[in-house]
């Protein structure tokens, strides 16, 4: 009985984890003028509510799908 149990335990861990696929993107955000960096950028998933922020020092890290397309906005920027 316990290794019944035991293995349903881990098809439910495998299940979940197979589901759950999703790549870490990571990046920096620069000006294309003097390419410093800008803090405060929102990089979102299209169509989706995930989203971030980019830390004072203009980079971020988001999880995202292989095929989502990530967008990014500022204050008084074209997104």
């Amino acid at each position: 009985m316990r290794r019944n149990y035991t293995l349903f335990v881990f098809l439910i861990l495998l299940n979940a984890s197979l589901f759950g696929q999703g790549n870490e993107v990571t990046g920096l955000v620069t000006s294309a003028e003097d390419q410093l960096s800008i803090p405060g950028v929102t990089v979102a998933v299209d169509g989706t509510t995930k989203g971030t922020i980019t830390n004072v020092d203009g980079q971020y890290s988001i999880i995202a799908e292989p095929g989502d397309f990530l967008l990014f906005s500022y204050v008084g920027m074209q997104t």
